[in-house]
């Protein structure tokens, strides 16, 4: 019976009342909606059977690191799984997309403008 609890999954709610998250949350310094988003975003990528075997509290952590860039849309960073040979589990990480590296740039204040479309392999390009 000991066995069986010990080897059953922890539920996203319980990750997320966890100390060690709160922990993490003061450590990226993040405001409450900040950490409201993250939550939010936790439990909705929770449901999502491609990630529902990488490991809950990775999904997490991917949710509050980027919960801290605060990008005004969802498709600007995606969720990849991947193998952790060293744990011997499936984990989540960050893949910046091209809309997360164009709000990027315009939250760094140095662009006010930025163009981004299709190249094809016969289109001449002219950089400025």
């Amino acid at each position: 019976m000991t066995n069986e609890l010990a080897n059953k999954k922890p539920t996203m709610s319980a990750i997320l009342a966890s100390n060690g998250i709160k922990e993490l949350a003061n450590s990226l310094s993040l405001t409450p909606k900040q950490i409201n988003k993250a939550k939010g975003a936790a439990l909705a990528l929770s449901s999502n059977p491609n990630l529902s075997k990488c490991d809950p509290f990775s999904l997490v952590k991917y949710c509050y690191e980027i919960a801290r860039y605060d990008f005004s849309r969802d498709d600007c960073v995606y969720p990849v799984p991947y193998y952790d040979s060293h744990t011997g589990s499936t984990k989540v990480q960050a893949q910046i997309g091209f809309r997360g590296f164009r709000e990027l740039a315009y939250q760094s204040g140095l662009y006010s403008e930025i163009n981004a479309s299709v190249v094809y392999s016969d289109d001449k390009v002219r950089r400025d």
